[in-house]
């Protein structure tokens, strides 16, 4: 049987596949128990096109095996070391409704993503079975300054199961890189799903 595929598929499929190369480690043996700052993590053969955004969710791990999960950094002014597993537990980008960035009255900001129906449901299923840990929501784009950033750009602690469709999270990075982070996000949500 036959499944037709569309290219909505292939550019999920492909950019899933970027970001896993992006993250698998050349030589297992030689991990390092230092981890650079998310900023320094190199992401060497995954490249944006005009200006859009990927975003990825990643589940922490205790597990300290390099060929089945791998060391983060967060929190750039203060940088943790976490361990996540190689393969992402939610790609939000095919069912993107749409991301804002919220402004708080004291002028922090945060970014909110809306999924759509299908989105939803996912989105539900994933946080019911991850209860209790932490996804890692791993992000390439390009800062204000035009410069392409591969980091961590936030966590988000599962509670409990989350059936709203809507992820708020307080990005570790600049307003204004909130601000691009976004913007790519709706161009590629526009670009996948037009």
């Amino acid at each position: 049987m036959m499944t037709k595929f569309s290219s909505k598929h292939f550019f999920t499929a492909t950019v899933m596949a970027l970001v896993m190369a992006a993250c698998s480690t050349p030589e297992p043996a030689k991990v390092s128990a230092k981890v650079d700052a998310p900023h320094q993590t190199d992401f060497p053969d995954l490249a944006l096109a005009q200006n859009n955004a990927l975003l990825v969710f990643f589940v922490e791990t205790l597990r300290r095996d390099p060929l089945q999960s791998f060391p983060v950094s967060w929190v750039r002014s203060n940088p943790r070391e976490a361990w996540i597993e190689r393969k992402p537990v939610f790609d939000p980008m095919p069912h993107l409704d749409r991301a804002e960035v919220l402004r708080d009255p004291d002028g922090t900001c945060r970014v909110a993503l809306r999924m759509n129906e299908r989105g939803t449901h996912l989105l539900d299923m994933t946080t019911g079975e991850h209860k209790g840990q932490r996804l890692f929501l791993l992000a390439v784009f390009r800062g204000k300054d035009g410069k392409e950033l591969h980091r961590c750009v936030g966590t988000y602690p599962v509670r409990q199961n989350n059936p709203t469709g809507l992820v708020v999270f307080t990005p570790d990075s600049t307003p204004e890189d909130a601000e691009s982070l976004v913007g790519g996000l709706n161009k590629a949500r526009k670009a996948i799903n037009p």
